[in-house]
């Protein structure tokens, strides 16, 4: 697993989501990023998954915000 968490917010909010795609991209792995999972929980925080269109393949990305920041993205995957 690879995290980033930013508080405060990143201060661009479309560049850190670029450069993660981009990360897993050099990664080799593949994720669908037409179709994600949003998960709210009881402090307001929503995380945002993405994950492998493989069934059986445990690989996936996630945004997480606040409100509409951009607080923290990650990847996953098992090997």
């Amino acid at each position: 697993m690879v995290k980033a968490r930013f508080p405060q917010g990143f201060p661009d909010q479309d560049e850190p989501r670029l450069v993660l795609k981009k990360y897993i991209e050099n990664k080799g792995l593949s994720i669908d990023w037409s179709s994600s999972i949003n998960v709210l929980e009881n402090s307001g925080i929503i995380y945002e998954k993405y994950s492998n269109p493989i069934p059986g393949y445990n690989a996936s990305a996630y945004f997480i915000y606040e409100d509409t920041m951009l607080i923290g993205m990650g990847y996953s995957m098992a090997l």
